[in-house]
């Protein structure tokens, strides 16, 4: 074979193999800014429910409460036994993490207005089990929440 046109195709597949790598980096630091904006958004209280479900995705299986505060930040509210659900409510009892979703005009919930829901609330709540893994869920809550 021609040895000029094995320096032409190595030339082309170096380029093509630069490409690959150059979109590979961009991509990877776009995913790595929104895991970031999303996680400052979250533990700042100025997330909506889409937010939480996003971020948690990146919720590793065996996450424990470690993992849960370095990426939600500190619960808002931390309860024994919560009331799910309106029509037939069902009551679960365990060791609960409640964050709650900015408010519709995109203020964070604060303690004031915390003690002033009731009724049912969309929540997004993190439920450790007996081994301390988390499992976190976006669910319709009834308040006041005995802690």
């Amino acid at each position: 074979m021609n040895t000029r046109l094995i320096k032409i195709v190595v030339a082309v597949q170096a380029v093509f193999a630069a490409g690959l790598i150059a979109v590979g980096v961009a991509a990877r630091e776009n995913r790595r800014m929104e895991y970031l904006e999303l996680t400052r958004r979250v533990s700042s209280g100025q997330a909506k429910s889409d937010d939480f479900l996003k971020l948690a995705a990146h919720v590793p299986d065996e996450a424990d409460a470690l993992t849960i505060r370095a990426l939600f930040g500190p619960p808002l509210q931390r309860s024994a036994e919560i009331v799910v659900g309106d029509a037939s409510p069902d009551r679960r009892s365990g060791d609960f993490w409640i964050y709650y979703p900015a408010d519709s005009s995109g203020y964070p919930i604060d303690f004031t207005a915390l003690a002033k829901m009731k009724g049912t609330v969309q929540c997004f709540v993190v439920d450790f089990d007996s081994k301390g893994r988390a499992q976190a869920e976006l669910l319709w809550v009834q308040h006041p929440v005995n802690r």
